[in-house]
């Protein structure tokens, strides 16, 4: 890079994973640069992966930070931590913050993040009702307290709040409206192995329920479904999550059909000196090429690094998101990475079942494209590897000993009538 470009000015909107990592990949490859993150939370990083354990009580919040704020001034990144970016102007490379501070970029990485979806329920904007987002909504829950609490959705949020309050001590009803748990993971029997877990420890589920209305009662507050009444101290929703892109749209940076800001393997969005990474963006699914919002710890970490180094002119291109969630439920650890069957006729299943355990495996166009394994995942790295990688099953059957095979417990001969049933 010329002289002159070592004095670049680069902004990061957002201070979590994907923000953080990208100031400090520039800062790590270029000290010299003008690095600042402005970010609406008050607080340096932290993990959003440790909440539940912190709302469950078994770590202390100070655990939970990554950095401090010294930190980030012995790296050399600026902060504007409390304040919100209201508009951006693409022309002028500007920034208005929420103070009236205006700052100048050169190149900008936004990092925004995402947010709980309301729905549009009838009470749901009153006292008692709270998400799990952000370590506030964490200290907000604790500070409410209360004996009996309704979980409103049942993703892998939704578990993790649900563990967490019983192992708190809280009555607690899981609400979900499609048919089964982890609806978007899972396939029917491993769901209902992890909801059969759930109730063992005592949380009454409920599939298949709409919540119609929230009604009010002092302190006491009475949720109304499609099917029954439940009345209840605090609400959590747990109802998805959707990418904060309004402040892209709004300085006219284009947004997929997914309403996440779009950008190509570079990280770059459609206006000029501009990158974005994590939760706000829509990328490529890299095993079934779809547009996918892949709101997950490790994807946003490296974005963020890749939108760092393109910004800098350091060429790293972005593979496609790889979206492999796993979940804790009181112990039993579950994972999902790919296809679900949901009835195509053109997936064929490979299955291991035992008391403790559920191996599933999803076979399409002579590759193995989703994975659903509950219980001992020992060797699950090797595996999922070949996912990943595309590996067809008939160079997979074809190795003296496959590691695919033993670990689900099966011959090859029933990996052969999958293929060709």
């Amino acid at each position: 890079m010329s002289e002159g470009s070592l004095k670049e000015r680069f902004v990061v909107i957002g201070n979590g994973v994907a923000g953080y990592s990208a100031a400090s990949t520039i800062k790590r490859y270029k000290k010299e640069a003008t690095v600042s993150i402005v970010s609406h939370e008050p607080y340096p990083l932290y993990s959003a992966c440790a909440l539940g354990c912190y709302l469950a009580g078994e770590i202390k919040r100070e655990v939970i930070f990554l950095e401090s704020f010294s930190s980030y001034e012995c790296a050399g990144i600026k902060t504007r931590l409390g304040q919100k970016v209201m508009t951006i102007d693409t022309q002028r490379r500007e920034l208005v913050l929420e103070s009236g501070e205006l700052m100048c970029y050169d190149k900008l990485i936004l990092a925004t993040g995402s947010r709980v979806l309301r729905p549009s329920i009838e009470g749901m904007g009153k006292k008692g009702v709270f998400e799990l987002k952000s370590i506030s909504d964490v200290d907000k829950i604790l500070s409410f307290g209360g004996k009996r609490a309704v979980v409103i959705g049942s993703g892998p949020i939704g578990i993790e709040v649900t563990v967490a309050l019983k192992k708190q001590g809280l009555e607690v009803y899981l609400i979900e409206s499609l048919p089964r748990i982890l609806p978007r993971l899972f396939d029917e029997a491993p769901s209902y192995f992890l909801k059969r877990r759930l109730e063992a420890k005592g949380v009454k589920v409920f599939c298949g329920e709409t919540v119609i209305e929230v009604l009010h009662r002092g302190n006491v507050m009475e949720l109304i479904t499609n099917q029954r009444k439940v009345s209840c101290d605090l609400i959590i929703l747990a109802t998805g999550m959707v990418p904060n892109s309004e402040i892209a749209r709004e300085a006219g940076i284009k947004l997929g059909e997914l309403k996440g800001i779009s950008v190509d393997d570079r990280m770059r969005t459609s206006a000029e000196g501009i990158y974005a990474c994590g939760d706000c963006v829509e990328t490529r699914d890299a095993l079934t090429g779809m547009s996918t919002l892949s709101l997950l710890w490790h994807t946003a970490r490296r974005q963020g690094q890749i939108a760092g180094l393109n910004a800098l002119g350091i060429e790293e291109r972005y593979p496609g998101s790889v979206n492999y969630v796993g979940v804790d439920v009181f112990g039993i650890q579950a994972v999902s990475l790919g296809i679900l069957k949901n009835d195509d006729p053109s997936i064929s299943v490979v299955e291991k079942s035992g008391d403790a355990f559920i191996r599933r495996f999803l076979l399409k166009d002579g590759t193995v494209q989703g994975i659903q394994i509950v219980g001992d995942l020992e060797n699950i790295g090797k595996v999922m590897n070949l996912v990943r990688n595309k590996v067809p099953l008939y160079k997979i059957l074809a190795r003296k000993e496959t590691d695919f095979v033993s670990f689900m417990g099966l011959s090859r001969l029933d990996f052969h009538s999958a293929e060709f049933s």
